[in-house]
């Protein structure tokens, strides 16, 4: 039965899903006036790291012998998770997510460069007991929930701790470099269980993982600030403390343009008008979204 079962497994597809539309999407948005779908023209370096299914290899795309293909499908490679997209297939080669190797690639960032790494891992394995003690969650919830779940958090705990090494590694590879991370709570039930299939899920967790990430830099402001001075970058305390902030504002109200009235009549009725356009588009893109 079992080696049945192996024959079997061969007419089993690569993947669940097709993540085309995913590139779709972002080649529609790339290629806007302002925009750009090509690592060539772009004004400050870009990596998205991928794996090579067939070599197992690491592949840089945006490095100089890797800039041909678009920004999106090279998007849609990275985030190509195994088993559950189908590998995506460009200039012969097939690529997958590129957490295959590692965890984090942060050193390419650093040879590349970069003075300070914002290191972000969404993928944290939830700490079951810490929910359990905390009172979100019932004992032997997790492990009860279902294959997908304990599967998604084999998946965490693998990424994580590969990403904890790395680190470690950078710490001794680039004794001068500094390297942030960001992280989502372990104890953090609502977005482990929270389903990425799900439009409404996702605008949720989107909202959570912002004002998780405000609470984050109020927080360590004081560790960060002294890092990010060297680079002339200031914490913003007035939009942290902002208890009225969220994503949707976050996105669009410093997206308009503010104008300071001028001291003659003529200038100030221009200025008017087009504030009266910014709050038109402001309420229109919130209407978006």
């Amino acid at each position: 039965l079992l080696e049945a079962l192996t024959r079997l497994g061969q007419a089993i597809p690569a993947g669940l899903f097709d993540n085309e539309g995913f590139h779709q999407y972002l080649s529609r948005s790339y290629s806007s006036i302002g925009r750009t779908n090509d690592f060539a023209r772009l004004s400050r370096e870009l990596r998205i790291i991928a794996t090579d299914l067939e070599s197992g290899e690491t592949v840089r795309f945006g490095d100089p012998d890797q800039r041909s293909i678009p920004i999106s499908r090279a998007i849609q490679a990275s985030m190509a998770a195994p088993g559950i997209y189908t590998p995506v297939h460009y200039g012969g080669g097939y690529y997958l997510d590129g957490t295959l190797n590692k965890g984090m690639h942060t050193s390419v960032a650093l040879e590349n460069g970069a003075d300070i790494v914002l290191a972000i891992n969404p993928v944290v394995p939830l700490d079951a007991r810490m929910a359990v003690a905390q009172g979100t969650m019932r004992e032997g919830s997790l492990t009860h929930s279902g294959m997908p779940n304990v599967l998604s958090q084999t998946y965490r705990a693998m990424v994580t701790s590969r990403l904890l090494s790395g680190l470690r590694t950078i710490e001794r590879d680039y004794p001068d470099a500094t390297v942030h991370l960001f992280q989502p709570a372990a104890s953090d039930v609502h977005l482990f269980f929270k389903s990425v299939f799900s439009f409404q899920a996702r605008k949720v967790l989107c909202e959570q993982a912002y004002q998780m990430t405000r609470q984050q830099l109020r927080e360590r402001a004081d560790e960060l600030a002294p890092s990010f001075a060297r680079l002339g970058i200031k914490v913003r305390h007035e939009v942290l403390d902002d208890q009225s902030r969220n994503l949707k504002t976050g996105l669009y109200i410093e997206s308009v343009p503010y104008f300071r009235p001028e001291r003659d009549a003529e200038s100030a009725g221009v200025v008017e008008q087009l504030g009266q356009r910014g709050s038109q588009l402001l309420k229109k893109a919130s209407s978006w979204i």
